[in-house]
């Protein structure tokens, strides 16, 4: 038996780790809406992905990239589907980052080009909320 099977201290960090994930998904639409408030003054957009073009954005693709990252780590308790649900919550997390809303300002992308990937990310992301539930 693999010595790191029964390792307590290995345990609790890793359940340390699923805990402040958690937080951060708990925590990120206060901070950015906290954020905005202190550093633009208030108002509140009316997308969480909007905050991307606040001064609070790299707060928002931080959080999505550290909740990326470990999406991608995370194994579950069994050979189920919990990695592969994890690795494509990854590609949500992380695309939702990477393509966050299209601003009121022209863009290079299109409008619609983007809001087709900003919605399939979507669509995964939730996905994965509803496969890892079952």
């Amino acid at each position: 038996m693999n010595s790191n099977t029964n390792n307590p201290t290995l345990i609790l960090s890793y359940l340390q780790l699923r805990r402040a994930v958690g937080y951060i998904g708990i925590a990120l639409p206060i901070a950015l809406l906290a954020g905005k408030v202190i550093f633009e003054g208030a108002g509140i957009e009316p997308s969480i992905s909007d905050y991307y073009y606040t001064k609070m954005g790299d707060v928002f693709v931080g959080c999505l990239f550290a909740i990326g990252v470990f999406l991608w780590s995370y194994e579950g308790y069994d050979e189920g589907p919990d990695n592969k649900v994890g690795n494509i919550a990854c590609i949500g997390a992380i695309g939702t980052a990477l393509f966050p809303t299209t601003p009121d300002c022209p863009s290079l992308v299109p409008k619609t080009s983007r809001l087709l990937v900003r919605c399939t990310l979507i669509v995964i992301y939730q996905a994965r909320l509803i496969l890892y539930r079952l």
